[in-house]
């Protein structure tokens, strides 16, 4: 199992972060499949702190989506 090493970052990379993942993510799955907890861990956060950015799951999603449409 991948261990993540937790680093701060400012508000906007860690935004930033979270949407590359997701983003990447994304090429291999459906928008469905990706999942809160997996995103968190894969960039060393809790899940709580993800909602701190996106306020709900399908916000985020709308990130991701419209992030690989740019």
């Amino acid at each position: 199992m991948d261990v993540v090493k937790r680093i701060r970052l400012s508000p906007l990379e860690r935004r930033d972060q979270l949407i590359e993942l997701g983003a990447k993510m994304l090429a291999g799955r459906g928008l469905e499949q990706i999942s809160v907890e997996e995103i968190a861990k894969k960039a060393g956060i809790s899940r709580g702190l993800l909602f701190h950015y996106f306020a709900s799951k399908r916000i985020y999603h709308l990130a991701i989506v419209q992030h690989a449409c740019d």
